[in-house]
Formats: C-alpha cells, structure tokens, sequence
C-alpha cells in the first residue's frame, strides 16, 4: 500500500499529515490515480454533515488540466480530470485507522485532525500532495 504525504505550507514551518492509503479514486468527481498530487491551494471550507469540515482545494490546477490535455491528446486518458478534492474528515474512522482508501481522490483526516486544521489553515494556503 502506497503512503501520501500531505504537507501543509503555512507561514514558516509546514504542518504535515501522513495518510497511507492510496490516494487515486474512481468516483465521478475524483481524478484518476496518481493524477492528485502537487501543489495546490485551499479555496474554501464548510461544515459537513458527514465529515465534519470539507476543506477544499484548487485541484484541478492549470498544471493538472494540461497534463490531462496530453494525456488525452496521447489517447491514456479516458475521462475528465476531475475535480471538487479537498480534505476532510470521516465518518468511517475504521477505514481511516486500516488505512483502507474509501474516498474518491480527496484526503480524509480523522475528525478531530480536520477540526484543527479547519480552524488553524486559512484559505491561501498551499497544500503539497506527494508519494
């Protein structure tokens, strides 16, 4: 099983959280494996009913939509690139504890981790996505 790393990059010192489930997923909205991670920005938040906060970032970038473009114009891709990935918290904290992937591209925290960042991260701040 793959490891993700999520830094957080904020004033001067990077907050970090490690998630070791996969972070491709296969949803709708989410983009296709592997295609999620760099560097992005929080653009919102809100409370939500089953996560507890839904932290939202800019994927997909400028960058991701012209890898996309080649990889359609390569005929590899076969969908969109997705969108609407962010970071949240669970309502299946089992699977967060297994390390069991059960989102569909987006980075899930325990509740009371999101709790936290929610209230520490303002919008702007620039989220890295790496293996």
């Amino acid at each position: 099983m793959t490891g993700v790393l999520l830094a957080l990059l904020a004033m001067v010192a990077p907050l970090a959280c490690t998630r070791t489930a996969n972070q491709g997923g296969s949803g709708a909205l989410a983009p296709p494996p592997g295609d999620d991670r760099g560097l992005y920005r929080i653009v919102g938040r809100r409370q939500h009913p089953r996560w507890s906060r839904f932290i939202l970032i800019d994927y997909p970038n400028l960058s991701d939509r012209d890898d996309h473009r080649k990889a359609l114009d390569e005929g590899i891709a076969e969908r969109g690139p997705g969108g609407e990935i962010g970071i949240h918290g669970t309502d299946k904290a089992n699977f967060n504890e297994l390390g069991i992937d059960w989102t569909f591209g987006c980075v899930a925290l325990m509740n009371d981790d999101v709790d936290e960042l929610y209230e520490t991260v303002p919008n702007g701040t620039l989220v890295l996505i790496e293996e």
